[in-house]
């Protein structure tokens, strides 16, 4: 009996240590965080989410899609010992002014990402001008709904929104010590807002004396310095000349995406792809100090679910589409009653496809197909090189990739066989590859 209740007291007293070593400390505008000792540590960030909670239209190669994103943190977190979470901005709306017509889902949507936020576990979030949109009411909602904190260098100290906001954190584990920043550049604010931001340079300068103060030392392995910045990629590029101590700037806004870090001096510049559609992660083997870090980006795929499948946010997602897919029907039939919803949805699809096709977009709007249907999928499909699978050359069309269209007949869709293609032995050739049963 004495030797279970040895065995019960000694496994109270660990279980007691181990909670006390996890410490959320609020002192002088920052935030100390002290944890066991992880070997290895994931930072996964995101950015320019832009109100985009569901998978692109894209086909057999959906990309992005909140259940997608949980399973591939998911798969992140089964390789990792540690993951933190920011995201740099422009999450919650499309663009820096709330539509009117489109404002009920709008919210909508802001309010959902702030719940997948928490379920995601987001640690720290700086917003961008597009998370201005409705005004500084749903920012504050950060603070009340998730567990994340601001990090805001460059918040006007008389600004009087996100009041919990700090100027710089840091985050402990054993011997290693990652300090963060954040800014975000005024002028990419609209003009009402630009008030509540200081000048970034002089919050840098200042947020870096204050961390270098409390022990911060670049040349020390174990120590990282990261900025989070929304500014656009040409902004970040000047920083490393000014401020050689930052290890890693995560960037947003300018949605650039970096395969691999731009380096500048001893400071790597990292930003990925927008609408969730693409994850970067920073691995950090915090044993063997900062210059192992390693940058990879993920692209956000379907199959992700099915390994590492997350229940409760399929469920969250399937309830999202539901209810916006009826938000949006209402404010299309309120707002233009004369217009079907199919051939407005056919306008949004083609603005989707726009963020990355304008060249293709503005050839095909000079082309005899203009007059079409705005529904870009209904024709194309991703990776197919040219569109249909055809190139014109001097002596006419020409079939690049035969398999393609004996797969989708797109061309044949709206071509009948006796049509008028704009070639004769295209039209030939074409039957012959996608209706060898009719030759």
């Amino acid at each position: 009996m004495n030797y279970k209740f040895y065995i019960f007291f000694i496994l109270s007293i660990t279980s007691l240590t181990s909670c006390s070593n996890f410490i959320n400390f609020i002192d002088d505008g920052h935030v100390v965080s002290t944890a066991q000792s992880p070997q290895t540590l994931s930072l996964i960030f995101s950015h320019n989410i832009n109100g985009q909670l569901l998978s692109c239209n894209c086909g057999e190669n959906a990309l992005g899609g909140i259940a997608q994103i949980a399973a591939k943190f998911n798969f992140i977190r089964q390789n990792s010992d540690k993951v933190l979470y920011v995201d740099t901005g422009d999450a919650l709306f499309s663009s820096p002014q709330m539509s009117m017509t489109f404002e009920k889902s709008a919210l909508y949507s802001a309010e959902n990402i702030l719940q997948s936020f928490k379920l995601l576990g987001l640690n720290l979030f700086l917003p961008g001008d597009n998370d201005f949109a409705a005004g500084t009411s749903i920012l504050e909602k950060i603070e009340k709904q998730t567990s994340a904190l601001t990090v805001i260098s460059n918040l006007a100290s008389d600004s009087k929104i996100l009041k919990q906001n700090v100027a710089w954190h840091k985050y402990d584990s054993g011997a290693s010590r990652i300090y963060f920043m954040g800014i975000i550049e005024p002028s990419l604010l609209t003009s009402s807002n630009r008030h509540f931001l200081t000048d970034p340079f002089s919050a840098i300068a200042q947020a870096l004396q204050q961390i270098e103060n409390d022990g911060y030392d670049a040349k020390n392995p174990f120590q990282r310095l990261i900025l989070l910045s929304h500014s656009g990629i040409d902004f970040d590029k000047t920083l490393p000349l000014l401020f050689p101590q930052i290890d890693w700037i995560i960037g947003a806004h300018s949605q650039s995406h970096t395969t691999t870090p731009l380096k500048i001096g001893n400071t790597q510049i990292v930003q990925v792809l927008s609408k969730g559609q693409h994850l970067g992660e920073i691995q950090m083997n915090l044993a063997s100090g900062k210059n192992d870090d390693h940058f990879i980006t993920h692209e956000v795929r379907e199959e992700h679910v099915i390994k590492y499948i997350d229940h409760p946010m399929i469920e969250f997602e399937q309830r999202y589409k539901e209810n916006i897919t009826k938000i949006q029907k209402e404010e299309i039939l309120k707002t233009a009653p004369t217009i079907s919803y199919m051939e407005k949805m056919s306008e949004e699809n083609l603005k989707e496809c726009q963020d990355c096709h304008q060249t293709q977009i503005s050839f095909w709007q000079k082309s005899k197909h203009r007059n079409l249907p705005n529904l870009c999928l209904a024709c194309h499909q991703l990776d197919d090189g040219h569109p249909f699978n055809v190139k014109n050359s001097p002596q006419g069309p020409e079939i690049l990739e035969e398999k393609s269209l004996e797969r989708k007949n797109r061309c044949l869709n709206c071509h009948p066989k006796d049509s008028a293609l704009p070639d004769k032995k295209f039209q030939e050739r074409l039957h012959k590859v996608a209706c060898p049963s009719a030759n």
